[in-house]
């Protein structure tokens, strides 16, 4: 059931009080907050609230007004009405400058950090550098400090003098935290932390945040990761539309009621996709004897229809399959046939041309060309089809702009229009298109690497759809994810890796999360 607020009456009284009405006001409450933008109501009248040693968690899809209400809490935006309070006092955020010095932090999904300079420049970057003589950096001092900021985190194993670049993804993650803390922030904001992460680094970030709320700090945690919301919360608060639509404290909290809230419908449990029993074509991907850096002669077959899950720890050779496939490593031994013929790994331009499309893990990095048009990302892979001419090359315009058109409404991209830039699209509805490029192709094989990352709960459910209207038009899905709970949901089968080798195949009730993650961290007799 939804949590009953007294916010408006405290908010009317002028002050907060704590869960109980006494003890410490929260750390952070914002009452009414609202912000309208030309034509469009962002955040309408919004109350939410982040108590001391409480970790908070901030839900709803892309769109919702998550990012507004952050933007307005760090000083990005000023706020067209309501308030905001630190500590039961109302403050004037007008820059992040003034969010840093009422204590709040933010951690955006790639860390806030600069991967090429060290851990402690990173610490000290923006703030007073320590000198000798007035002149010099004291590099011994910002070491120093820097373990000491370490420390305070837990990260006793991080050496200051590391580049960013080196480090674990959770570690990354956790120096982000650091460097929040060391700002003296109180109120931290953590956006998607745990996108990159597999499930043993977001266990250790979420080790590391507990025991920070347990010293007084308090988290507003932004994910689509519904599982690990449940896990890791304290308080669930749900906007839609840029509104509130409900809010949970954690021994309330109601799995179908949350993504109701989320999506706005009945069918509230969207994130899932019931698997019914089929029947398979014939082998389209035949794999045999395939060994590279990480691979040990792994043996496999898809079938016309199938979605084929690839689960393994990081390195364990699961996300090096897909790499290897389409030609971005170099496979050692082995033979690869697509519909009985050869497929020739030498790049990822032969890969193409024998029946691979891959949808990979970071389509920021990876996949979208930012700053194009919708059309141009969706029309790229099949350009070659629609020159008119064999010298100069020419595109027929007419023909991409028709085929771009039909795969964008195919798949319901929303956008303002084909020639709309790709980066003004959300997460779900970029990934979508990103799927769409390989409609157009004419794909044999699919290689999807995490293709539900960082997008909303009803866009997970569009991309699950998807994938399984891919494999219903004959070809065969290779699907891989961070997020276990994903396997058992989207694949009719899943092969386990552990050490570069095939361990497990599992089907059916035997297709858990606990087993495949037992068959991931080695194990060999069924799980416990």
């Amino acid at each position: 059931m939804t949590e009953t607020s007294d916010s408006a009456a405290a908010a009317a009284a002028g002050s907060d009080p704590g869960p109980d009405g006494g003890g410490p006001p929260p750390l952070l409450a914002v009452r009414g907050l609202t912000k309208r933008f030309p034509g469009t109501l962002a955040l309408d009248h919004v109350d939410l609230e982040v108590r001391v040693g409480e970790i908070h968690a901030l839900l709803g899809e892309n769109g919702a007004g998550k990012s507004t209400l952050i933007k307005c809490v760090t000083g990005a935006h000023r706020p067209t009405e309501g308030s905001i309070r630190v500590a039961g006092e109302e403050v004037q955020i007008a820059s992040p400058q003034d969010a840093t010095r009422h204590g709040i932090a933010v951690v955006h999904q790639h860390f806030n950090l600069v991967p090429t300079m060290t851990v402690q420049e990173n610490l000290i970057l923006g703030g007073h550098l320590p000198r000798r003589l007035g002149i010099f950096v004291n590099w011994q001092e910002v070491e120093a400090e820097a373990r000491r900021h370490l420390e305070r985190v837990g990260l006793l194993d991080v050496d200051p003098r590391a580049n960013v670049a080196e480090l674990r993804p959770d570690e990354m993650a956790m120096v982000s935290i650091a460097k929040a803390v060391a700002s003296d922030a109180k109120v931290i904001i953590l956006d998607e932390p745990t996108a990159a992460l597999v499930p043993q680094e977001v266990d250790v970030l979420f080790g590391h945040m507990r025991r920070l709320a347990k010293e007084g700090h308090g988290f507003l945690y932004v994910s689509h990761r519904l599982a690990e919301v449940f896990d890791i919360s304290d308080r669930i608060t749900v906007l839609r539309d840029g509104r509130f639509a409900g809010s949970w404290a954690h021994d309330a909290i109601d799995r179908r009621a949350v993504v109701q809230a989320i999506v706005g419908r009945s069918d509230a449990m969207a994130e899932e996709v019931a698997q019914a029993g089929k029947l398979f074509g014939d082998p389209i991907l035949e794999v045999s004897g395939l060994s590279a850096d990480r691979i040990e002669s792994a043996d496999f077959t898809a079938r016309s229809g199938e979605i084929l899950g690839i689960a393994g720890l990081p390195g364990s050779g699961a996300e090096e399959v897909f790499d290897v496939l389409f030609g971005r490593a170099r496979a050692h031994t082995g033979e690869v046939r697509i519909d009985g013929a050869p497929v020739d790994l030498g790049d990822p331009r032969r890969a193409l041309r024998g029946g691979f499309a891959l949808v990979p893990k970071d389509r920021h990095k990876e996949a979208l060309f930012p700053g194009f048009s919708v059309r141009e990302n969706i029309s790229l892979p099949s350009l070659a089809r629609m020159v008119t001419d064999p010298v100069f090359r020419f595109v027929h315009r007419g023909r991409e702009r028709e085929m771009a058109t039909a795969t964008a409404r195919d798949l319901n991209v929303k956008m303002a229009g084909l020639e709309a830039k790709i980066d003004s699209l959300s997460g779900g509805n970029q990934q979508k298109a990103v799927l769409g490029r390989w409609f157009a192709h004419g794909a044999r094989v699919y290689l999807l690497n995490s293709p539900t990352a960082a997008v909303d709960v009803g866009a997970k459910a569009e991309i699950y759809d998807l994938t399984r209207r891919i494999a219903d038009d004959g070809t065969a899905v290779l699907f891989t994810s961070t997020e276990v709970e994903e396997f058992p949901r989207v694949c009719h089968r899943v092969l386990v890796f552990h050490d570069g080798r095939i361990v497990g195949e599992l089907t059916g009730a035997n297709m858990t999360e606990t087993a495949i993650m037992h068959l991931a961290a080695g194990g060999q007799d069924g799980p416990e």
